[in-house]
């Protein structure tokens, strides 16, 4: 049996929210159903929906509950549909759901609304009549407000004078935003026309470098942004940051539509983040096992979180809590020891082997002729400096593991390969051992091994934007459940759920009010400016013998990598 709790908020919207069963009601943000108030105890209340028309309250303070305006009421009992509580200013009405196997509790604060009621005047208990007042203000602000300003701003006045007068700034509905304060006294920058709207021509004549909103001209026609006005969304006088649009009406007039949301191919409709979202649908790499090629899927709600980095690193082993066996002894290994962040970046540098896994994993081996160190990322060169080795007898050949056998890093990186039976090639050296360990490998029509190179984003949630500089205070395994995975298949992102555990809806008084521009940027093309768009150029003769050319979807690489690392790593961010 479902229990239905519905708050109306202040705006005049209700927050509905839906329990299995039972749900605690008190004070404290722990519980399921918060209420406000002195008189209301830190937990008060457990509901639990009996039947369709009966609930069980079971009072958790000695504070008790007044039932139909009756005695307070202790302990345990049974309220049905048409009955009240009365937790502290708070009351609670017991009423029938649409659907049989749900009941409804409507929470009302009559506290606030009895205070807004003894706190009204009206004009007629002040013993004035409604019309001459009314006509005496309509004068007084024509003259001041509207005949005045416009008599001096034609007259040059001192400015000891005209700082006493009315002047066009009695015009002005609020403060300028930030980004146009330089233009406070210049209002005909943007008011060019007096009573008429701000024009776009005014906007472009300082923003003509904008590009516009949508590269798709059928969806920006659809969705009637090509003949919206640029001050329809971008409002001015409303604060420091009013121009930029924050009201989740900007976003969700489109994509609060179910019928929308299948025409574009969307997870679902999005209203609220903490009400109604679709689920994440990261993006990320597939390999093809039989050709080897690479291209991005973005996953349906409810397949298996994976990707292919085409890398073998095991989490857990590298932050097993006793410590590695490290370059200078055991090591007891952090999240920041590989993924710190650098300054003035949203994310983290690249991980590359110079850095961060040679300490431990360093390509040294031992022959009889002294050391010999294998460079990194060049197979090539491997090779070649391992063969003649193996030709002279300078380096036994070693009896190798097998690839599923998995070691710690230390150890990996510890082991004597000049100690053990002559049995492996170069080949098995290298692909099962030597590089193996941490890298995949593809056959070659020549018989010899090809290693994969390494394709990892620094982004899975494409459509989104992710900073990890407000979350500092949260610990990396709150979000990451990096110390429980053993494959770098694992896509670590964590699920919406525990976003939401911390982010509220825009109107959210509970957790982080959350508007869909702090994860979403709006649509932005990466072609033509605002304004029309220029004519397509004449292609250009391609030779005869010229290659033939790369699609653009095949020629663009996966996501954004601005710094690569060793072995073509890229800048995972963690799903910014």
């Amino acid at each position: 049996m479902q229990l239905i709790v519905r708050i109306p908020r202040r705006d005049g919207s209700v927050r509905e929210s839906q329990h299995d069963g039972a749900a605690t009601v008190g004070r404290a943000p722990a519980n399921a159903v918060v209420l406000t108030g002195l008189r209301v105890a830190a937990q008060h209340l457990r509901l639990t929906a009996l039947a369709a028309d009966r609930l069980g309250v079971e009072c958790l303070s000695s504070i008790g509950v007044r039932l139909n305006d009756g005695p307070v009421v202790t302990g345990a009992f049974e309220a049905r549909v048409g009955d009240h509580l009365e937790v502290g200013s708070w009351r609670l009405a017991v009423q029938a759901a649409e659907s049989g196997d749900a009941l409804r509790v409507l929470a009302t604060d009559t506290g606030n609304a009895d205070r807004l009621q003894r706190s009204r005047l009206s004009l007629g208990d002040t013993g004035l009549r409604m019309r001459r007042p009314a006509l005496i203000g309509a004068v007084a602000v024509l003259l001041l407000a509207l005949l005045l300003p416009l008599l001096f701003r034609a007259l040059p006045l001192p400015a000891s004078v005209a700082r006493l007068l009315p002047t066009e700034r009695l015009w002005s509905s609020g403060p300028l935003s930030h980004a146009h304060r330089h233009l406070q006294d210049r209002c005909d920058s943007c008011h060019d026309t007096l009573f008429v709207a701000v024009r776009d021509s005014s906007c472009l004549s300082c923003h003509g470098g904008i590009r516009h909103h949508m590269a798709d001209a059928g969806l920006l026609k659809d969705t009637g942004l090509d003949s919206s006005r640029c001050a329809s969304c971008h409002l001015e006088h409303g604060g420091p940051h009013a121009v930029l649009p924050a009201h989740p009406a900007t976003c969700t007039d489109c994509h609060g539509s179910e019928t929308r949301s299948r025409q574009w191919q969307l997870g679902g409709a999005a209203v609220d983040f903490a009400d109604r979202h679709p689920a994440f649908r990261p993006t990320v790499n597939h390999r093809d096992p039989a050709t080897g090629a690479w291209s991005e899927q973005r996953l349906a709600p409810d397949a298996p979180p994976r990707d292919d980095p085409g890398l073998k690193f095991p989490h857990d082993l590298h932050l097993d809590p006793a410590g590695i066996r490290g370059a200078k002894g055991r090591e007891v290994l952090q999240c920041a020891s590989c993924h710190a962040a650098a300054r003035g970046e949203p994310g983290f540098p690249a991980i590359r082997y110079e850095t961060h896994c040679q300490s431990c994993h360093a390509l040294k081996l031992e022959t009889a002729a002294g050391p010999l160190t294998v460079p990194h990322g060049d197979l090539a060169t491997a090779r070649a400096l391992l063969q003649p080795a193996f030709d002279k007898g300078l380096l036994a050949r070693p009896e190798l593991p097998e690839p599923a056998a998995r070691r710690r890093p230390g150890e990996q990186a510890e082991r004597d390969l000049d100690t053990r039976a002559a049995t492996g090639t170069v080949d098995d050296l290298i692909e099962r051992g030597l590089c193996g360990s941490c890298h995949q490998f593809s056959p070659r029509p020549d018989g010899l091994a090809e290693l994969i190179k390494p394709r990892l984003r620094s982004s899975w949630l494409v459509h989104a934007q992710f900073s990890h500089a407000p979350h500092q205070w949260v610990a990396c395994k709150d979000c990451h459940g990096a110390a429980q995975s053993s494959h770098a298949e694992d896509l670590l992102l964590p699920p919406m759920t525990g976003c939401q555990s911390c982010h509220g809806g825009a109107g959210d008084d509970r957790r982080i009010p959350s508007t869909c521009i702090d994860c979403h940027r709006f649509h932005q093309a990466e072609g033509p400016v605002m304004g029309p768009a220029p004519k397509p150029a004449a292609p250009a003769a391609t030779p005869a013998d010229a290659p033939p050319a790369v699609p653009a979807e095949a020629a663009a690489p996966v996501a954004a990598e601005p710094r690569a690392g060793a072995g073509g790593t890229a800048l995972p961010a963690g799903g910014g």
